[in-house]
């Protein structure tokens, strides 16, 4: 994927969410011999930003993830900037 100047201007999840739309079963990550489409990482995406919007703490504090590298761990961190959030992430 290449970036022109229009593409700095939206978000990473806005970013993420126009792959998904347009490759979803595409490769959209792999760590290892795993691997997740687009569509899959979607649904991940959705889950975590659910679970950070559901709680109650100041908006403009880091949300702390603590988790080894992979999967989760890509996730979290577009789960928490769908979220409106800043993520930190920690590798355990």
């Amino acid at each position: 994927m290449s970036l022109t100047r229009s593409d700095i201007k939206e978000t990473i999840p806005d970013l993420f969410k126009r792959q998904v739309l347009q490759r979803p079963d595409h490769t959209a990550f792999e760590h290892g011999e795993a691997r997740v489409s687009y569509s899959d990482l979607g649904r991940r995406v959705d889950a975590v930003a659910g679970m950070v919007t559901a709680r109650e703490f100041d908006r403009e504090a880091p949300v702390l993830v603590f988790m080894e590298a992979g999967i989760a761990g890509v996730a979290a961190f577009i789960g928490v900037l769908k979220a409106g959030s800043i993520c930190a992430l920690v590798d355990i």
